[in-house]
């Protein structure tokens, strides 16, 4: 076995063949990729958070819908203990045709806070319009409130 040399080569012979450059992006290089990354996130991003909204304002929709199917299940319910099995409201509001606020209060006689959101609207007596712009309409005679195939 060899012994293990502690001399230390010196690389100044070569010290003049190796040529240093700079290497890096200039500012204009970098600007560009910068601008092009602008125009990529601006045309993606309403993309992605654009169907965040719309499913947000169908699963709000959706809420309210169960909340009122279940507002006239309870209001029968309570029918029941007077003897009055059968009965259902005539009326899910006093709220006239047009859009659901603060003065127009929609679903009033079946949910202990109405809906004074302006993104529901009162389009018949009992047709409502929700916020993703399907219709429901409610039937008094079994109390249901369903959904308006308007095709």
């Amino acid at each position: 076995m060899k012994p293990v040399s502690t001399e230390y080569v010196s690389l100044a012979p070569f010290k003049n063949n190796i040529k240093f450059t700079e290497n890096g992006f200039s500012l204009i290089e970098l600007m560009l990729v910068i601008a092009l990354l602008g125009i990529l996130a601006a045309t993606a991003l309403p993309r992605i958070f654009g169907n965040n909204v719309d499913t947000a304002r169908k699963r709000t929709e959706e809420s309210v819908v169960g909340s009122v199917k279940s507002g006239v299940t309870i209001y029968n319910a309570n029918q029941c203990l007077t003897g009055n099995c059968e009965s259902y409201p005539s009326v899910l509001d006093s709220a006239a045709v047009g859009v659901c606020s603060q003065a127009n209060q929609c679903f009033g006689v079946i949910l202990k806070f109405p809906m004074v959101s302006d993104e529901w609207q009162k389009v018949k007596e009992r047709v409502y319009q929700g916020p993703a712009g399907n219709k429901y309409e409610y039937n008094n005679t079994d109390g249901t409130f369903s959904f308006v195939n308007t095709d």
